[in-house]
């Protein structure tokens, strides 16, 4: 009796009553067993995804990307960031760099689903065609400036042609000694980068 009363106060952190015969007993063990362990596994799923979501806004969520130095942005988001992501990663003279992602369209659940590395990649979501945009980013401590064609809002590729040469030709006016590099639709801006230095 002493034994089963043990059992049962240890299990429901409680001195009460249990059931008279030993086919009840271990069926309320069971209970109170099956009990425990599926509240600690609902707590366990809820804080891991807790700390997930964290870790994510933390990661998209840059408060200071004006601290960072010796980084690479990519302004723009389309199909290819990850790609690129991943070769600069890949890359032995990059792979020690933070890459810094410029976009109001970046989604970073998709690029955790194409696999790509997401360790040393944080997220502004801003316009990088804004000046303010550009000198949050920490511009002057660059070492490189991607500018990927970016779609959306019904714009041509005129537009994002536009859209592109502007921030090329803002990223250079405001440091010079940035490697800057960008993609266009059209060839006939090719030439309008080049004198920009892009």
């Amino acid at each position: 009796d002493a034994f089963w009363k043990t059992v049962f106060i240890i299990l429901t952190g409680d001195y009460g009553d249990y059931p008279a015969t030993l086919g009840g007993r271990i069926t309320y063990i069971l209970l109170l067993i099956f009990g425990i362990g599926v509240f600690a596994m609902l707590t366990g799923t809820f804080t891991a995804l807790m700390i997930e979501k964290l870790k994510e806004n933390a990661m998209q969520r840059n408060d200071h990307p004006e601290d960072l130095t010796g980084h690479i942005i990519i302004c723009g988001f389309s199909s290819k960031t990850g790609i690129v992501i991943s070769e600069l990663a890949a890359e032995q003279e990059y792979a020690d760099s933070d890459i810094l992602l410029v976009s109001e369209q970046a989604d970073i659940d998709g690029l955790r689903d194409g696999g790509v590395p997401l360790e040393r990649v944080s997220i502004l979501k801003s316009d990088f065609t804004h000046i303010e945009t550009l000198r949050r980013c920490a511009l002057d401590h660059a070492r490189v400036a991607i500018i990927l064609s970016e779609g959306g809002g019904g714009r041509s590729t005129q537009d994002i042609d536009a859209r592109t040469l502007l921030a090329a030709l803002t990223i250079e006016r405001l440091n010079p000694g940035v490697h800057t590099c960008a993609e266009i639709y059209h060839a006939e801006f090719a030439d309008h980068l080049k004198m920009g230095g892009v």
